[in-house]
This record gives structure tokens, sequence and C-alpha cells, in this order.
């Protein structure tokens, strides 16, 4: 995961906001990693994409 991109998880585990992303790599690092990034944030990180919303 590159810094840009772990900036965007920090902020969105900080702010308990939704990571909306369609970056389908981004997607795949967050979930092969979602329990070293509960253990370092204490929190769970939301990840959903623009297809989520719509109908």
């Amino acid at each position: 995961m590159t810094y840009y991109d772990a900036s965007y998880v920090v902020a969105a585990s900080e702010k308990s906001l939704v990571l909306v992303t369609d970056d389908e790599v981004l997607i795949r690092r967050i979930n092969d990693k979602r329990r070293e990034i509960h253990e370092i944030l204490g929190r769970e990180v939301t990840i959903k994409t623009s297809r989520d919303f719509m109908g």
C-alpha cells in the first residue's frame, strides 16, 4: 500500500467515515491486511465502491 493510499485509509478510520474507492488493488490490499490495519488504527475500515451507491 502506498503512503498516499494509506493516508486515505487512516483519514477514513480516524473520522469514522466510509472509504469510497473503485481501486480494486487498494480494496484487495485493505482486505488482505484487515487484521493488521485494525491492530494499528484500533478500529475497522469500511470500504465501498461507487457501484454500492448506484441503483
